[in-house]
Parts: structure tokens; sequence; C-alpha cells
């Protein structure tokens, strides 16, 4: 049996669980917060480049 890791998401915070062997580096809970997350990135390299 795998152990299961323990994930706070970066983008809501929330707690979640990913069995080790499917683990590849996930950050985000879900598809919503991986696609807000992204959104606000670029929105933030936008600025930078727009500062420039």
């Amino acid at each position: 049996m795998n152990p299961l890791l323990k994930i706070f998401c970066k983008c809501c915070g929330i707690l979640f669980y990913i069995c080790r062997c499917c683990y590849r580096g996930h950050a985000y809970c879900g598809l919503e917060c991986r696609k807000a997350e992204y959104r606000e990135i670029c929105k933030a390299t936008q600025e930078k480049y727009r500062k420039t």
C-alpha cells in the first residue's frame, strides 16, 4: 500500500492527499485552482513587462 502525501493547495490553501506513486509535483487541489493561479502569474508577468 502506497502512503498518502499531505499537500496544501498553493492557491486556496485546502489540504488534499495524493498517493506517492501518482505524485508528479502537484501543487494545486484541482483544475480550477491551477487555472486561477496561472492567470495570476500571467498577470504579474505582464505588469512586470509593462514597467520596463
